[in-house]
């Protein structure tokens, strides 16, 4: 499912160069507060989204802690110069509410990756350099509680 959810992410910044994203409006500050339910409607965690943008650049941040301890912990920085460019990235998960331990980062200046996981006590790393090449291949409805998107699938 990470694997799904890093490919979601990585998408609109990926060296997909035929399909680039354009600016149509700037990104700016922003702080959200968030409420984390479970299927049934339970109060799970809260969350935090906070968006900085520093000329070109923005930097946005997304917490969630659950009341069983866990953390999600995502970062993002991205440019604006007329496109979308994803310039570096990292995802943190631990805790009971996660399969395993997951560290994720991606630097589009090194054109690096690393990734550790770690699984009932085994670990995993793995690091190298990014040449994923995705490919939009069909549209699909996504859901989250209320709210019904379309999304674009992509392959790798």
């Amino acid at each position: 499912m990470r694997l799904g959810v890093l490919a979601v992410l990585m998408a609109p910044w990926s060296s997909l160069e035929a399909a680039p994203i354009e600016v149509q409006f700037a990104e700016g500050a922003a702080h959200g507060l968030l409420l984390v339910r479970s299927v049934s409607g339970e109060t799970v965690g809260h969350g935090d989204l906070l968006q900085t943008a520093h000329g070109d650049r923005v930097e946005s941040r997304l917490i969630l802690r659950f009341k069983d301890g866990s953390l999600h912990d995502d970062y993002v920085v991205f440019s604006q110069q007329r496109v979308f460019t994803l310039l570096s990235y990292r995802l943190m998960q631990r805790g009971p509410s996660f399969p395993e331990t997951v560290e994720v980062s991606l630097d589009r200046k090194t054109g690096g990756y690393k990734a550790r996981s770690a699984r009932d006590g085994k670990e995993q790393e793995s690091s190298g350099s990014i040449g994923l090449e995705m490919t939009p291949v069909g549209a699909q409805r996504v859901v989250a509680g209320d709210l019904a998107r379309q999304a674009t699938r992509y392959a790798l």
